[in-house]
């Protein structure tokens, strides 16, 4: 679901149906992920996503998630980290 919410996400920000859809993709980046590692992290799903979504032909979707993903980290980067 959250796959299939991050990829929705894209194409309402560019504005743009995809021409395969959200449910398929989702599922290709749940096989590379199921293939590639037993325990992803978050980058690794990331990466898959960005992959799905280049190799689809959805060009300007994946700029629109890589981004996102910049942006992301660097709020993460930002915040303090708290005291034990």
């Amino acid at each position: 679901e959250k796959i299939e919410k991050a990829i929705k996400s894209c194409f309402e920000d560019i504005e743009k149906e995809p021409s395969t859809p959200i449910q398929e993709l989702a599922k290709r980046v749940i096989n590379i992920i199921g293939v590639k590692y037993t325990k992803p992290t978050v980058e690794q799903v990331q990466d898959a996503v960005e992959l799905v979504l280049q190799g689809a032909g959805e060009f300007a979707a994946a700029k629109s998630y890589i981004i996102y993903r910049l942006e992301h980290a660097k709020l993460r980067d930002a915040r303090p980290i708290p005291k034990a």
